[in-house]
C-alpha cells in the first residue's frame, strides 16, 4: 500500500509495492540469516520481480512472504507443484513447502564495500558450490549453537559473550566434516 499526502508525496510504501511498481529494488539487508554472505545493515540487495509464469531454481535466493513478513534465503529444494523448501545460509531450520505464489522476487546482485556481485559471478557460484557441499554439517552445528546459546542466557553480558565466542570454536572442533 501507498500512502499519499495531498502534496503527493509518498508516505509510505512496503518493499513489495515497490517492486511490483518498478520491477526491481535495491534495499539494504537486516539480520544475521544470511551470513555470511550478506551482512547486517552493511550490504545491499537487488531483487528482481518474479513473474508469475517463473519457476525458482535451486540456490536461487528468494524474497517471499511467510504471514505478514517478507524473508530473504536460499531455496535448497525444489520440490513438485510449485513448492520449494527455503533456509537462510546462517540457519538450521527450514521452511518447508513455500508455495510459488508467495515468493514475490529473486536476487540479482549484491553490493558489497562498492563491489557488485552478480549471481552469475564465478565467485558468488563457488560461494554456493562450497556453502551447499557442507549444509547439513553447518545446520547441525548452528542448531547445537542456538540451543546451548539459549541455555546460558542467563549469564551476565561480561560472561556471555566470551562464552558463546568459545562455545563456537568447540561446535567446530567437535562436529568435524
Amino acid at each position: 500500500m501507498v500512502l499519499i499526502d495531498k502534496g503527493m508525496k509518498v508516505l509510505h510504501t512496503t518493499i513489495e509495492d515497490l517492486l511490483l511498481a518498478e520491477g526491481f529494488i535495491t534495499f539494504k539487508v537486516t539480520g544475521k540469516s544470511m551470513e555470511p554472505m550478506l551482512r547486517n545493515n552493511l550490504d545491499l540487495v537487488t531483487i528482481v520481480k518474479k513473474e508469475s509464469c517463473m519457476r525458482c531454481q535451486e540456490n536461487d535466493v528468494v524474497l517471499y512472504k511467510k504471514g505478514r513478513k517478507l524473508i530473504l534465503h536460499r531455496i535448497i529444494r525444489v520440490k513438485p507443484n510449485d513448492l520449494y523448501d527455503i533456509m537462510g545460509d546462517n540457519c538450521s531450520t527450514i521452511d518447508k513447502d513455500v508455495k510459488g505464489t508467495d515468493v514475490i522476487g529473486v536476487m540479482n546482485d549484491f553490493k558489497r564495500n562498492g563491489v557488485i556481485y552478480n549471481i552469475y559471478n564465478s565467485q558468488y557460484q563457488d560461494y554456493v558450490t562450497r556453502l551447499r557441499s557442507c549444509e547439513k554439517i553447518r545446520s547441525r552445528r548452528k542448531f547445537i549453537y542456538d540451543i546451548v546459546s539459549k541455555a546460558i542466557t542467563f549469564l551476565p553480558n561480561v560472561l556471555l559473550f566470551p562464552t558463546k565466542a568459545f562455545l563456537k570454536k568447540i561446535i567446530v572442533k567437535i562436529i568435524e566434516f
